[in-house]
């Protein structure tokens, strides 16, 4: 297993994270029920705009997480669909 990638993807795992944790406090925090409740001024404009960095960030992450995976089944000769095979089997028991 090449170390430099391992730490690469699982740092952009990492970071990937906290970009989205990030967005969605932003996001619930000017959302207007929270707003009103708290006595700030709702935009909707702003709020549709960290919805959407929010939605891409979750994209990004999803695909940091697919690659991490990737590169631990490929350096670990483990099949990925023989492992989502297997999953998948598991979740219907």
């Amino acid at each position: 297993m090449d170390i430099n990638n391992y730490d690469y993807l699982l740092r952009n795992v990492v970071l990937s994270g906290i970009q989205v944790k990030a967005y969605e406090d932003k996001y619930e925090r000017t959302d207007y029920m929270y707003c009103i409740d708290n006595g700030f001024v709702y935009d909707e404009e702003n709020h549709q705009k960290l919805g959407y960095k929010l939605e891409a960030c979750k994209d990004i992450y999803i695909k940091d997480l697919e690659n991490y995976v990737n590169f631990i089944c490929e350096n670990n000769d483990i099949d990925l669909d023989d492992l989502k095979l297997y999953y998948k089997e598991k979740l219907k028991k």
